[in-house]
């Protein structure tokens, strides 16, 4: 005896009765051809159970065909599954970031980007309002970073001890370059166009106006 599993599984029974409710008509068979399935597809899950399950696509196309929820044609199964994982955040703050006001960018039209809040704040920059836009004004430091190369400044962080990429006001145009502190009370830094560079020059950090520290970087291709 053919067992019915829509007598007892709920994705079935919801299938079946949003099929009952279609104007115009529709059958197992119009809609399995509709999702690009053989003509028998639907009937066999319904009837015989293969596939346990729809997978997510088809379960999409039917829902927009049949006009109802694609949440009611899911597995009890998956759906346990689905409540299992972490709830994803439904609305994400986006951040504006700025460019910095400076005379390397006066005379253009710098719109500020938007970037995920979550994903800063993932990344710890909490401090949003400290973010800034820069762009690069010299080939020094190529390939590294380029005239006209993008970065976002953490204005909060100008510390050198911590080796890394810094925005450094060149007066009339910025400066991206690699600054190394020997030691936190030094009063000298190492400037360096590259992590690895050997050779470099030593000056002093009262003379060298940090914006701050670089954490994301856009190059041009």
């Amino acid at each position: 005896m053919t067992k019915h599993y829509h007598s007892y599984d709920r994705p079935r029974q919801a299938l079946l009765n949003a099929i009952s409710k279609c104007s115009p008509p529709q059958t197992l068979k119009q809609l399995s051809l509709a999702c690009g399935r053989n003509h028998a597809y639907l009937q066999q899950y319904v009837e015989r159970g293969s596939p346990l399950s729809l997978p997510e696509d088809i379960r999409h196309k039917l829902a927009a065909m049949l006009n109802v929820p694609h949440e009611s044609l899911m597995s009890e199964q998956l759906e346990h599954e689905l409540a299992k994982q972490p709830k994803r955040r439904k609305n994400d703050t986006m951040a504006t970031i700025p460019f910095l006001d400076h005379p390397q960018h006066a005379g253009f039209d710098r719109q500020p980007w938007k970037m995920s809040g979550h994903l800063l704040a993932s990344m710890g920059y909490k401090n949003l309002s400290a973010l800034v836009l820069v762009q690069s004004g010299d080939n020094a430091i190529k390939p590294t970073a380029t005239l006209g190369d993008f970065a976002i400044i953490d204005q909060t962080d100008k510390n050198p001890h911590h080796t890394g990429l810094f925005a450094i006001d060149g007066s009339d145009h910025i400066k991206l370059r690699f600054l190394e502190q020997p030691h936190p009370d030094a009063d000298t830094v190492f400037v360096r166009h590259a992590p690895d560079d050997q050779g470099g020059f030593t000056m002093s950090l009262s003379s060298i106006n940090i914006i701050g520290r670089a954490f994301w970087k856009l190059c041009l291709i």
